[in-house]
């Protein structure tokens, strides 16, 4: 078992690589590029688990997790705001009591630190509203990872293999879930999310679609 990081329960591998292959095995193309991954090297569980953890599971999960994500940026804009304004208030009193007489010291660093931290959480506000969105759910990286390992190990992109995987997955946990990873669709995705590759590293080239 292992914990999903995004629904924050344990997933049962013994239980999910059946049932994702069940899903998959139900849509002839999506099978047969398994098996063609497969043949060419690629080790069929990673395969199911990568999937698994971009387009498995109940979408009723996925669909909280992005309204976390919301939350979690008001949150946050909320608490940039109070740093901001608490800043600005604790100077205008150190300095009404080293006016007075009653303070003859800086009170230290507390407001700038305070100013720092709501620039640091600002820079943070893009990066939630993304995972927040349609465009991003936090599990992205788990299909950016899968097309990397694909292409390491086959030497080759499969790029249309992996999208009627994609497509089959999605289909057989959320049946109003529309196809649309084509070969194009997926070059683009790793291409626009290779950021969230580990290895920082970007494909050598295009290479050819099959």
């Amino acid at each position: 078992m292992s914990e999903d990081p995004i629904f924050k329960k344990e997933v049962v591998w013994t239980k999910v690589i059946p049932e994702i292959e069940g899903h998959i095995n139900a849509v002839p193309d999506a099978k047969d590029a398994l098996a063609a991954l497969v043949k060419a090297g690629c080790n069929r569980k990673q395969l199911l688990r990568y999937l698994y953890m971009f387009l498995g599971g109940s979408p009723a999960d996925a669909r909280a997790v992005k309204k976390g994500f919301s939350r979690c940026r008001t949150q946050v804009s909320a608490l940039v705001t109070r740093l901001k304004n608490a800043a600005d208030e604790i100077e205008r009193v150190e300095h009404n009591l080293r006016y007075t007489g009653l303070m003859e010291f800086s009170g230290g660093t507390l407001a700038e630190d305070m100013r720092r931290m709501a620039g640091f959480l600002s820079q943070m506000d893009t990066v939630i509203k993304d995972m927040a969105s349609g465009r991003t759910s936090g599990r992205e990286k788990h299909f950016v990872l899968l097309a990397y390992t694909v292409r390491e190990v086959t030497r080759r992109p499969h790029y249309k293999e992996i999208g009627a995987l994609a497509d089959a997955v999605g289909v057989g946990y959320d049946p109003s879930f529309e196809p649309k990873y084509t070969a194009e669709v997926v070059e683009k995705f790793v291409s626009r999310h290779g950021w969230l590759n580990p290895k920082k590293r970007k494909p050598k080239s295009k290479g050819q679609r099959r």
